[in-house]
């Protein structure tokens, strides 16, 4: 129960499931699923930018929010070009029809 190697190991369990448990708390207030889709990185975005728009004026707050608008500038274009490619990917499926 003293060694060192148990005590380590012990603090390593007890960090781990506070993480767990943070990060299901930060995910379920923040409705934050990861970074899987263009949605869920513009969710970080406007929980980002609500974050910082809280904060003193300052320069590293106006740096924040300039960075914020260039990432989402950024984001829809890239949802833009998302949407323009499924168009054109169930446009090429459709079956063409013959003159007749």
């Amino acid at each position: 129960m003293h060694s060192p190697d148990q005590q380590a190991a012990s603090a390593a369990r007890r960090l781990g499931g506070l993480r767990r448990r943070r990060e299901t708390a930060v995910s379920g207030a923040f409705v934050f699923n990861g970074q899987g889709t263009v949605a869920d990185i513009r969710r970080l975005v406007e929980i980002a930018a609500v974050d910082a728009l809280e904060l003193e004026n300052s320069n590293q707050r106006s740096r924040t929010l300039a960075v914020l608008a260039h990432a989402a500038l950024k984001l829809l274009e890239v949802g833009e070009l998302q949407t323009r490619v499924e168009a054109l990917e169930r446009a090429s499926t459709v079956p063409a029809r013959r003159a007749g």
